[in-house]
């Protein structure tokens, strides 16, 4: 063969060699370029959730420390009617606070529905459960009792509610 081929056929070995390189180098390229842009739109849509997560646990926690003292006010009705009649027939709650415990329990609902941490949204379910379930007791250590036992639920649950938040931001 002449020189001349054999240059020829260097020069097309070459090019099919420098442009099969350009090529891959392309194709490896776009494939970091589309893995990182996958990787940044995972991160946007975690922080989102986190962000949500981070917002309704707050809503919560404002709703149980309103809760508490709105299930504190009812129970003072109750008792200071009791107290004065002693009987609870003909008791009925003040409008504004009817209205304002079947505002936080559906408020309740919602947020607790919301909640991502399964174990959260049980211990969430078991102290609304006691919320709505409020009782009337005729004796003042009965009251005492009822609201102390929901006190503490309270504040595990917000220790609970708090620890979970402190894990959102990490």
């Amino acid at each position: 063969m002449e020189p001349a081929t054999w240059g020829f056929i260097g020069t097309i070995l070459g090019t099919i060699v420098g442009a099969s390189a350009s090529i891959i180098a392309t194709y490896l390229n776009g494939k970091n370029s589309l893995n990182i842009q996958k990787g940044t739109e995972k991160f946007k849509r975690d922080e989102i959730a986190r962000e949500f997560q981070r917002d309704n646990l707050l809503k919560l926690q404002d709703e149980f420390v309103a809760g508490m003292r709105l299930i504190g006010r009812a129970h003072i009705e109750s008792f200071s009617y009791y107290k004065k009649h002693n009987d609870w027939q003909g008791f009925i709650l003040s409008d504004e606070v009817d209205t304002a415990l079947n505002n936080m329990h559906q408020n309740f609902m919602k947020l607790t529905e919301r909640v991502s941490n399964d174990k959260l949204r049980e211990s969430i379910i078991d102290i609304r459960k006691d919320l709505a379930s409020m009782r009337t007791y005729e004796t003042e250590v009965e009251n005492e009792q009822y609201i102390k036992k929901l006190a503490d639920k309270y504040e595990l649950l917000m220790t609970e509610i708090g620890v979970e938040l402190r894990n959102n931001y990490k």
